[in-house]
């Protein structure tokens, strides 16, 4: 494309990054698309999402030891999707293995990915004394970020609704955003 319109490359991703930025900061397609032509999301400039390593790192320490699932109240995890279908997965070979949902004779594993994050939190564990304070915390802070996430959803819905004037749906919006807002704060 550069050739054909005889202008630099870079000069057309900063032009589509113009066109694509997001107002809440996440990469958009053009910085990913140019990131991952250049090969930058191999480098130490790529960074995830804080819900993502924390999400990684709690399951992480539940793959290391899933005797601990105890310590954290599973019910907070289920309204909250994982960023992604392999951490869903996990979540539930722990939660099957440990016989708390569903039958342990299902058990689907991913051993690359599950050793991939059980490596990861070894090296993170490495220095930490108190796992099971370390695994409250990185619990609470997850669900944190998961009701931050849904808070930003509700909110695009409730502006929605009051365009729309739907007196009935915005009500109902306004309630669970209240809901999770208490939850957000008690945290």
């Amino acid at each position: 494309l550069s050739q054909t319109l005889e202008v630099s490359e870079h000069s057309i991703w900063q032009e589509f990054i113009k066109v694509e930025t997001e107002a809440d900061g996440t990469q958009t397609a053009a910085e990913s698309l140019r990131d991952s032509a250049s090969g930058l999301h191999n480098s130490a400039a790529y960074a995830k999402p804080r819900k993502q390593e924390l999400e990684e790192k709690l399951l992480g320490m539940l793959l290391l030891h899933p005797q601990k699932l105890a310590l954290i109240e599973i019910g907070h995890l289920e309204p909250f999707a994982f960023s992604h279908e392999k951490a869903t997965e996990a979540y539930a070979y722990i939660t099957r293995r440990q016989g708390l949902l569903g039958s342990p004779d299902l058990l689907v594993s991913d051993t690359a990915y599950h050793d991939h994050l059980k490596f990861k939190t070894e090296v993170f564990l490495e220095g930490i004394s108190d796992i099971d304070k370390e695994l409250k915390i990185c619990f609470n802070e997850f669900l944190r970020e998961s009701i931050k996430e849904k808070l930003g959803t509700l909110s695009q819905k409730i502006i929605t609704a009051e365009r729309e004037q739907n007196q009935e749906t915005l009500s109902g919006l306004m309630q669970e955003f209240q809901t999770l807002s208490n939850k957000f704060h008690s945290l």
